[in-house]
């Protein structure tokens, strides 16, 4: 997203579609990334993507970052930590009439 606005901002088409191609490819990526290790280990660190656009958003773009902000920050890297302190490790292979 900070690629998308600083691309519209400031240095043009090539920045902002690098942004759209980034976005778009989160989603596959995160699938395959799926087969490598267990759900609940991964899926708490999705959450991370909001915290690195806050940070690089005051840089990139000039936003001040309010306290507001960085409290509801602290509390999802709190609740990601809860998260992965808790998770099972493991990952089950089911066969599909296990999973029906």
């Amino acid at each position: 997203l900070n690629l998308q606005r600083l691309g519209q901002r400031r240095h043009g088409p090539i920045i902002n579609v690098c942004g759209v191609i980034l976005s778009a490819l989160c989603g596959p990526v995160d699938m395959l990334s799926y087969s490598f290790a267990a759900q609940s280990l991964l899926a708490p660190f999705g959450s991370f993507s909001l915290v690195i656009n806050l940070l690089l958003a005051s840089p990139l773009h000039g936003d001040a970052v309010a306290p507001r902000d960085l409290a509801a920050t602290a509390l999802v890297i709190s609740g990601v930590a809860v998260c992965l302190a808790n998770a099972d490790g493991e990952s089950v292979a089911r066969s599909y009439e296990e999973l029906i």
